[in-house]
């Protein structure tokens, strides 16, 4: 893997490793070397929450070079009271049909 990773980082601007959860297999400490940053994805609400407990402790540890945690499949909650918006538009619907200018 390292003779691999040699050959393409001057070829390729990013490289880009895709691996397994954590917790599932050692791939992501096997190729943590590897890394310039490792860029952890967590998905709202299907991640089990007594995970993140380890992922603050390879944060806290610096187990990882240059870490960062990625939460998406979050829903956007507005904090204000009721559900009252405004808007302005302008326009105007004058139409005659199609025309064939053939």
């Amino acid at each position: 893997m390292g003779e691999l990773m040699e050959k393409v980082k001057d070829q390729y601007d990013y490289i880009i490793i895709d691996c397994p959860p954590i917790d599932i297999v050692a791939d992501t400490i096997i190729l943590k070397k590897y890394a310039d940053i490792s860029l952890f994805i967590i998905r709202a609400g299907v991640m089990d929450r007594r995970l993140l407990k380890e992922v603050n402790v390879l944060y806290q540890e610096n187990t990882y070079k240059h870490m960062a945690i990625v939460l998406n499949g979050t829903k956007y909650v507005s904090s204000r009271y009721g559900n009252y918006r405004y808007g302005y538009g302008y326009g105007y619907g004058y139409g005659y049909g199609y025309i064939n200018n053939k």
